[in-house]
């Protein structure tokens, strides 16, 4: 099963399930809506809920082509972070791929390291190859 069945484009942004994986949810663009939690934490429960239901061993968050995320959008990345830490009954680890030319995702990646503890990996890519 996917977790994401259909692509979701909201102005500059696109988030779409990766090719050829049922595990990958990568955006790609930009998120600056003042207010994505209104459907981007929605999504997350989704996700969450079928990778819990399927016993997915790791689900992956792909933004190495997100240009730029804003504060709110990272309110909901937390919150993410904090559903895997708090569901007993999840027993994935999430897995976030970065891209460090994204000066913003360096600076966001170190904070969620603090809130993802063990359930949290973030592989940081450099120029298109593991850094």
């Amino acid at each position: 099963m996917k977790l994401l069945f259909a692509p979701i484009e909201r102005g500059p942004l696109r988030v779409f399930a990766r090719a050829g994986s049922h595990n990958v949810v990568a955006f790609e663009g930009v998120l600056r809506e003042q207010d994505p939690a209104a459907w981007l934490c929605p999504l997350i429960d989704t996700i969450h809920a079928r990778a819990t239901d399927e016993h997915f061993k790791e689900v992956v968050l792909d933004l190495r082509r997100l240009e730029y995320a804003n504060a709110a959008a990272w309110k909901c990345i937390v919150y993410w972070v904090q559903l895997l830490k708090d569901g007993g009954e999840s027993s994935y680890h999430l897995r976030i791929y970065s891209d460090d030319k994204h000066r913003w995702q360096h600076i966001g990646m170190t904070a969620l390291r603090v809130f993802g503890q063990s359930r949290l990996e973030i592989t940081v890519y450099r120029e298109g190859q593991l850094a």
